[in-house]
């Protein structure tokens, strides 16, 4: 539920006296319906009077309700229905009554809708000025579709007469505004003006007060800034400069007058609207408020002077307190101009214009206050809407002023200041552009000087250059020709160097040469005589070993002539010994009882070589084995001095030193030199060689060959 910090006022006029009533029953609960009759129609300002209404409910046997809320019957006003929703027990809080105005069916209205009103709730007194009034302004929508106070009075206070016989009756007041906001507007039914206006005109005048305040604070600072240049600016400004800066177009003051003073929240805002709307409206065209002002001055002006004669008349001595105060006062207000007639329209719904000049009115604005309130006390309509009347006029008057210095004069102002600012620095600009015209032609004329000045010395010191590169050349030409000179000289004296160091090379060579080849053709001399030695010496070898081999063939044929004669002499012998050999039969191979060192295969050739023998060749076989063995063993021989030169030697000396000679170096050779006497010896036992009988030193030759070449055979 909705509430509000609602005003609290004590309306003292009768409410609904002058009016008919509904009235409707539901249950224990009493409504009374009260519209606006004819004659408050004609009486109200603010529009058609459907928009205003009233509304009373009598709730009997008050205190024997023991419901959480009650809803009165709905009521029709402004063409929207409501009903006022009271809680006996207080809604969320304790020991209070709670009442609000809500919007009935507000769930089944258009979406987006609003009402806008002032209301007023009352619980009525038996005593009609102890009444409780609370008053509030607020917009209803579908969010806040109701509206009034959580703690209306306390419940202590309701048998205070508030509850006669138990009843308790509850008094509204609707007043829908529908008007725009974009002006001061008047919205309030006249009766209900006039209740509000005895509640808050003090609320409405402090308001005023307090803005009049604050322009004339904004005035005075102006008027401090209006030195003797605004004076003379607006001295000598144009007629249509200032009428267009004391002018301002109607609407956009009166736009600016609505969003300075109404406030939605506040519940003076509707009844400060009315007093601005009459304000507004009791602004002069521009010609009759000039005539007014004229005569307000005259009229003040005739007051101060009979003031004064009057205080001159009547000394000192025979006033009383009372009575200088009052004549005090009385100079002070004559003495003050007056704030009307400061501001004028250009005709029914013009624009506002300035009244007087703009010097006079900052002087009046600065000093000028409200008019002071009737000092009667007696409760008077006309007097309060006078009053409300000339609060709106007053306030109007200085916010209209208050703008058009502001946004008008004082803008002009400031644009004239700037433009004047402007045309200043221009000018500035303009000398300081000249004084650096001048400035820049003085440096040129200083900088052509010095530099005809640095051409003049630089052409001198290129004269000097010149004449000390001349010199320097010649002497450069002197010095490159002595070094020509002695150039050419060293050159000559390297080359003769050179020359001498070539051909004592060239000799060094030659004689180097000449030893090479007299060295070259010794070693060829001795390389020759070490080959023809070499040659000699193989000749020599090979002619011993040739003697060796014819000695040892010779040999050979003796021992075998010898021992085939020895055979047969013996065959000869056995066989006339035994008488069994006859003519012509073959005689027994001998040698096979004395050759014990012979091989098998030796006997047998032997044997063969006997028995060929003796069948017709005689003792030619023998012979011919003995020259093959001989030839083998001389081959032999041969190769074996043939890869040995340094064995060479004597083959047989008598006692087979030269055969060890050859076995000696067989060994140190290697597998070779016995592969190759192997090889001889073989071959010699194959030709039979050493069956024989041992004559001197051949038996070792033919023992060892026949060694050598069972050797090879295995």
């Amino acid at each position: 539920m909705a509430g509000s910090a609602g005003s609290d006022g004590r309306l003292t006029a009768a409410v609904g006296a002058d009016a008919a009533s509904d009235r409707a029953t539901v249950g224990t609960v009493s409504c009374d319906v009260v519209k606006a009759d004819a004659s408050t129609a004609s009486a109200s300002t603010s529009g058609p009077p459907e928009l205003y209404g009233k509304f009373t409910w009598k709730i009997d046997k008050f205190s024997e309700i023991s419901k959480r809320e009650l809803r009165s019957s709905m009521f029709k006003v402004g063409g929207f229905h409501w009903y006022i929703l009271v809680y006996p027990h207080g809604c969320d809080v304790s020991d209070h009554l709670s009442l609000f105005l809500c919007v009935a069916d507000y769930d089944k209205l258009l979406p987006g809708w609003t009402h806008f009103a002032q209301f007023t709730i009352a619980v009525v007194n038996r005593d009609p000025k102890k009444s409780k009034y609370s008053d509030t302004l607020h917009r209803f929508s579908k969010k806040e579709h109701d509206w009034g106070w959580k703690k209306f009075m306390s419940l202590d206070k309701l048998a205070d007469g508030f509850t006669v016989s138990d009843t308790l009756v509850i008094k509204a007041q609707v007043q829908v505004i529908k008007e725009a906001s974009a002006s001061p507007f008047r919205c309030l039914d006249a009766q209900y003006r006039r209740e509000l206006v005895r509640v808050y005109l003090t609320n409405v005048e402090g308001i005023c007060r307090r803005f009049v305040e604050e322009r004339r604070t904004e005035l005075a600072r102006m008027a401090r800034t209006a030195d003797a240049g605004f004076r003379s600016y607006w001295g000598t400004a144009e007629g249509d400069r200032q009428r267009r800066s004391t002018a301002e177009s109607r609407a956009g003051v009166l736009k600016a007058i609505v969003k300075r003073f109404f406030n939605e929240k506040e519940v003076t805002s509707t009844l400060l609207m009315d007093a601005l709307c009459s304000g507004v409206s009791a602004l002069l065209p521009l010609e009759e408020a000039e005539v007014a002002r004229a005569a307000q001055e005259e009229a003040r002006a005739a007051a101060l002077e009979a003031l004064a004669a009057d205080v001159e008349a009547t000394p000192m001595s025979e006033m009383t307190d009372a009575s200088r105060d009052e004549r005090l006062r009385a100079l002070e207000g004559a003495a003050l101009p007056p704030l009307a007639n400061l501001v004028g329209t250009t005709g029914p719904g013009g624009d506002f214009v300035l009244a007087v000049d703009v010097l006079s009115a900052l002087e009046v604005g600065v000093s000028a206050s409200l008019p002071p309130a009737p000092e009667d006390k007696v409760d008077s309509p006309e007097r309060d809407d006078a009053r409300l009347a000339e609060l709106g006029r007053c306030t109007v008057e200085m916010f209209v002023l208050g703008h058009l210095m502001s946004q008008r004069v004082e803008v002009a102002y400031r644009e004239a200041e700037a433009l004047k600012m402007q045309q200043e620095l221009l000018r500035e600009e303009e000398e300081e552009r000249a004084g650096a015209n001048a400035a820049s032609e003085k440096r040129s004329k200083k900088q052509e000087k010095r530099k005809r000045k640095k051409e003049q010395a630089k052409k001198e010191r290129a004269e000097k250059e010149a004449a000390e590169a001349e010199a320097a050349a010649a002497a450069e030409a002197i010095a490159a020709e002595e070094k020509r000179k002695a150039k050419e000289a060293a050159a000559e004296a390297a080359r003769l160097k050179a020359e001498a160091k070539a051909k004592s090379e060239a000799e060094a060579k030659a004689k180097s040469e000449a030893e090479a080849k007299i060295k070259a053709k010794a070693a060829a001399e001795a390389k020759a005589k070490a080959k023809a030695e070499a040659k000699a010496a193989k000749a020599e070898a090979a002619a011993k070993a040739e003697a060796a081999e014819a000695e040892l063939r010779a040999d050979a044929q003796r021992r075998k002539a010898g021992e085939a004669a020895r055979g047969a002499e013996a065959a000869k012998a056995n066989l006339r010994e035994n008488g069994l050999c006859a003519e012509g039969a073959p005689a027994p191979a001998s040698g096979s009882s004395e050759s014990g060192t012979d091989s098998g295969s030796s006997s047998s050739g032997e044997s063969d070589a006997s028995a060929r023998g003796s069948s017709g060749d005689g003792g030619r076989g023998a012979p011919e084995r003995m020259d093959a063995a001989t030839r083998a063993q001389s081959q032999a021989l041969a190769q074996a001095q043939a890869r040995a030169p340094s064995e060479r030697g004597n083959v047989h000396d008598g006692d087979g030193g030269g055969w060890e000679q050859v076995e000696r170096g067989r060994r140190a050779k290697g597998d070779g030199g016995r592969d190759d006497a192997a090889a001889a010896a073989k071959r010699a036992a194959a030709a039979g060689v050493g069956s024989a009988a041992p004559i001197g030193g051949a038996p070792v030759v033919t023992a060892r060959a026949n060694t050598a070449a069972a050797a090879a055979a295995a």
